[in-house]
């Protein structure tokens, strides 16, 4: 999300920026100077500062690990991880897999616990992905989350990624193709998912 808010800041460039208009969340990221930083605030006292082209390798490490999963191209991935550097090096191993990344913020209440078990059951069985903490509570159902119907090959621990096997960027990637869904914080009633499309992304940016 940090790469699409500072485009959309910089919209008044985009038009002459690109010589081939972005197609999809690909064509955007390799249109981006590699050696511009993006800069993460972690807490009061400590900023992360990475590369796009620093972003890209730890993005291309997580997607590696999906793809030795097996996990088929299409099939959404729900990312709940805090730490904004870690959340978007795997939204963009996500984007880059031609996988469906669901970001979700989930509450440790019965609130929180509720809309996650509303959007596991709308798509049908997704994997989830979160920290060491709340993966323990999903898979051993404690607390909150007792209620939680998934199997446990498909809770994956955000602390397991530790591979350094580049994975492969998905090619065949067309402006149609969704690349992500956007959840309704579901305060009133249970969260509605919005599709956004490559092509919706890249008209949001360039309106």
């Amino acid at each position: 999300m940090v790469l699409l808010n500072q485009q959309r800041s910089n919209k008044a460039k985009m038009n002459t920026f690109f010589t081939n208009k972005p197609q999809t969340l690909l064509d955007l990221y390799n249109a981006v100077d590699p050696k511009k930083s993006i800069n993460f605030i972690k807490s009061q006292n400590e900023v992360v500062s990475l590369t796009y082209l620093q972003l890209k390798e730890e993005a291309l490490k997580k997607l590696g690990f999906l793809q030795s999963k097996g996990i088929p191209t299409g099939n959404p991935i729900i990312i709940i991880l805090p730490d904004p550097s870690d959340f978007i090096s795997m939204f963009w191993a996500s984007i880059f897999g031609s996988f469906i990344a669901v970001p979700l913020s989930i509450t440790d209440n019965e609130s929180g616990a509720k809309k996650l078990i509303h959007i596991i059951k709308e798509l049908k069985d997704p994997f989830v992905i979160t920290d060491e903490n709340l993966s323990n509570s999903f898979i051993n159902k404690t607390g909150v989350f007792k209620s939680i119907e998934l199997p446990e090959e498909k809770i994956i621990s955000f602390e397991q990624f530790t591979s350094n096997f580049e994975g492969k960027i998905e090619s065949k990637v067309s402006k149609d193709d969704i690349a992500y869904l956007q959840y309704s914080s579901g305060s009133t009633s249970n969260p509605k998912g919005i599709i956004m499309k490559h092509r919706n992304v890249i008209y949001n940016i360039d309106s």
